[in-house]
């Protein structure tokens, strides 16, 4: 298989609950992304709810 044809037969599945993120876990994350952002210039979100 060629990168070409990998790209195109790519496929991802996600499973998603309804139990919420836990405020301490929730935090570390947003610390972790306000960093990736201000290091690289993206603007990664986190949504929550």
């Amino acid at each position: 298989m060629t990168l070409y044809e990998a790209v195109f037969v790519r496929h991802s599945v996600r499973k998603y609950t309804d139990k919420p993120v836990e405020p301490e876990k929730a935090a570390i994350l947003q610390d972790k992304i306000n960093e990736i952002n201000k290091n690289t210039g993206l603007d990664i979100s986190l949504c929550l709810g």
